[in-house]
C-alpha cells in the first residue's frame, strides 16, 4: 500500500492578482520548508431539537476557515514575497516597511508519491515568529490565513514547465540558511555581544470576515501591526534593566549574513516591559526582557527590513 511521506512533499506558492483567485497560468515557486500544517476546517452547528429518543440529528456545516503554519529554516531570497505580505507592503529599493496594501497567494501542497495536490487560495501572511539562538539555524514560522481550499486534484495547478520538484514548480534560489554566525547585533545603536537568544513576533491579527449567504470569507482585514518579543542576555551591567525600570525607549537591530546575502532587522522604538534575572547555579547570571516595538517617526515604521 502506497502511503504519503513527508520527504515527498512539496509546497509551492504564487502571488494572486485578485484575492482568492489563482492566476490563469500560475508558475509556483517551490518553497523549502520543515513543517506545513495549513488545513481547511468547517464550522459545525448541532441541531439541538428534542425528538423524544435521546439521539442527536446530523449537524449542519457553517463557515469555512483556512489557517495554519509554514515553518522554515530562515534564508534569503525565497521568502521575500511572504515578508511583503506580512508587512502589507512592497519592497522599495530593498527596504521593507509597514504598509496598508494586502497581497495574497495561492499555496499548493503537492504529495508526489500519491499524486494528490491540495490548493489553498486567498492566503495572506498573518504572523511571523523569528527565533535566533547560538545553537542552531535561525527559524521562522509564517502563520497563514486564507479564503478557501477546493477538493484535492490529481495534477498540479502549475501547468508551466519548471526546474523545481515534479518538473513543474520553479526551483527555489539556492541560498544557505542564516545562523547567528557572521551577524551583527546592536542594542541602543551600539554593538552588543551579550545576547543569548532573540524571539520576535510580528503580528497583523488578521481576521476573516463572513457575510450572510457565503460559507467562505468575504474579506480578510488586519488590525494593528504588533511587534513583540523577548531578549535573553548575559548580565554585564544594569543598563538594560534600568531601561525597563525607567521606561526608556531604545532600539534593537540585528543583521543576519550567510556569506552572500544579508537581512537587517531594525526595531527602532523599543520599550522593555519586564526584566527577569535568573541565578541558576555557579554559571552566568542571565536576564530575559520582554519588549514591544512601537511606531518610530524617523523611519515611519515600527519595523524595517533591509536586504542585500
Amino acid at each position: 500500500m502506497q502511503i504519503a511521506v513527508g520527504s515527498r512533499s512539496a509546497i509551492g506558492a504564487v502571488v494572486e492578482t485578485v484575492w482568492g483567485t489563482t492566476p490563469a497560468t500560475p508558475a509556483l515557486l517551490d518553497l523549502p520548508f520543515t513543517t506545513f500544517n495549513v488545513n481547511k476546517t468547517l464550522d459545525k452547528f448541532n441541531d439541538t431539537s428534542i425528538q423524544g429518543d435521546r439521539m442527536m440529528r446530523p449537524s449542519v456545516t457553517g463557515n469555512t476557515h483556512i489557517t495554519g503554519d509554514l515553518d522554515v529554516n530562515y534564508q534569503p531570497l525565497n521568502y521575500d514575497n511572504l515578508l511583503a505580505s506580512l508587512f502589507n507592503s512592497t519592497w522599495v529599493t530593498n527596504v521593507l516597511k509597514i504598509g496598508q496594501v494586502q497581497s495574497s497567494f495561492t499555496f499548493e501542497h503537492s504529495q508526489l508519491d500519491i499524486s494528490q495536490f491540495w490548493q489553498y487560495t486567498g492566503m495572506v501572511v498573518d504572523k511571523l515568529q523569528l527565533k535566533l539562538s547560538t545553537s542552531g539555524l535561525v527559524t521562522a514560522k509564517f502563520t497563514l490565513i486564507g479564503k478557501d481550499s477546493p477538493t484535492p486534484t490529481v495534477v498540479s495547478v502549475d501547468t508551466t514547465a519548471g526546474t523545481g520538484v515534479g518538473g513543474f514548480y520553479s526551483a527555489p534560489t539556492a541560498a544557505p540558511p542564516f545562523t547567528h554566525n557572521g551577524g551583527t547585533f546592536k542594542e541602543g545603536g551600539s554593538a552588543f555581544a551579550s545576547f543569548m537568544s532573540l524571539d520576535i513576533t510580528f503580528d497583523n491579527k488578521t481576521a476573516a470576515n463572513f457575510g450572510l449567504g457565503g460559507s467562505t470569507a468575504a474579506s480578510l482585514t488586519s488590525n494593528y501591526f504588533e511587534v513583540t518579543g523577548s531578549a535573553s542576555v548575559y548580565v554585564q551591567d544594569a543598563v538594560m534593566y534600568n531601561k525597563f525600570i525607567e521606561a526608556t525607549s531604545t532600539t534593537l537591530e540585528f543583521t543576519l549574513a550567510n556569506g552572500t546575502n544579508t537581512h537587517d532587522y531594525l526595531i527602532p522604538n523599543v520599550r522593555y516591559h519586564g526584566a527577569t534575572k535568573a541565578v541558576t547555579g555557579q554559571g552566568p547570571v542571565t536576564m530575559t526582557l520582554p519588549f514591544v516595538g512601537f511606531y518610530d517617526s524617523t523611519s515611519g515604521s515600527n519595523a524595517v527590513i533591509t536586504r542585500t
